[in-house]
């Protein structure tokens, strides 16, 4: 089930929906060290936390992607709002600036920072043990090749 559907209309529960995110990036520099841990488990193991990183990065995605739907709703809105009862007549330039600086707007706006941030993050992550599989990769090969103690 996608994560947007927790989401509130409000947006009220967003800080405790990304918590779970953010608790579950902790600690992910353990899982990505290769010193101390066997060959065999640490390319065992690397397919699986590279999996369960990516789905929570997917799941961002989506979110990030909900929320923009959400900040053009609102931004429909006030445009609405700007077109039909405000006093005098304003550009579309003019509506897009008040917009712009409008409170409502830039709370959304601010969540799809928010989620922006931490879908990088995730992002980075995946890449860090896309990178450790071709480590892994690597080291095998030269162990393969009886070369792990050749100095370059």
């Amino acid at each position: 089930m996608s994560v947007i559907f927790d989401v509130a209309d409000d947006l009220s529960n967003i800080p405790d929906i990304l918590d779970k995110y953010e608790d579950a990036l902790v600690g992910h520099e353990n899982h990505l060290k290769i010193k101390g841990k066997n060959l065999e488990s640490a390319n065992v193991e690397n397919p699986s936390w590279m999996a369960y990183y990516d789905q929570r990065k997917i799941e961002l995605h989506s979110l990030a992607r909900f929320i923009e739907m959400k900040l053009e709703q609102e931004k429909g809105k006030l445009w609405k709002a700007y077109t039909e009862a405000y006093s005098r007549e304003l550009s579309a330039r003019d509506k897009d600036q008040y917009i712009s600086k409008d409170p409502s707007y830039l709370k959304v706006y601010q969540v799809l920072i928010i989620i922006e941030e931490l879908l990088k993050k995730y992002s980075s992550v995946v890449d860090a043990f896309q990178n450790r599989g071709y480590a892994l990769r690597n080291i095998t090969s030269l162990r393969v090749a009886s070369m792990e103690d050749v100095v370059l």
